[in-house]
């Protein structure tokens, strides 16, 4: 089972106060030092921001236009031809000198 964590009233440390709402608006944790040698962490309390769920695709969305511009010889075509493929790039790279 977890430990509880004990609760400091902030109120009663009123010189923390400045860095505890850092913490909260940046939402990153701060590690707190004392003559160069970690004591403590501050975290944000709560869930960690997220990516903000879009709207799901519909027929209509853009995106679906990417959808087959590119194709292969399979799923395993670049593992197949790697160096089929680094062999066309280099000299590609090389007959411009």
């Amino acid at each position: 089972m977890a430990e509880r964590l004990r609760v400091v009233d902030l109120s009663s440390h009123p010189d923390l106060d400045e860095l505890v709402d850092e913490v909260g608006e940046s939402r990153k944790a701060c590690r707190i030092q004392r003559d160069g040698q970690d004591v403590a962490i501050l975290v944000p309390a709560g869930r960690p921001r997220r990516f903000r769920k879009g709207d799901p695709l519909t027929e209509d969305d853009p995106l679906w236009e990417i959808v087959g511009m590119v194709t292969s010889d399979g799923p395993g075509d670049v593992a197949r031809n790697h160096d089929k493929y680094l062999a066309e790039a280099y000299l590609d790279k090389h007959e411009h000198e």
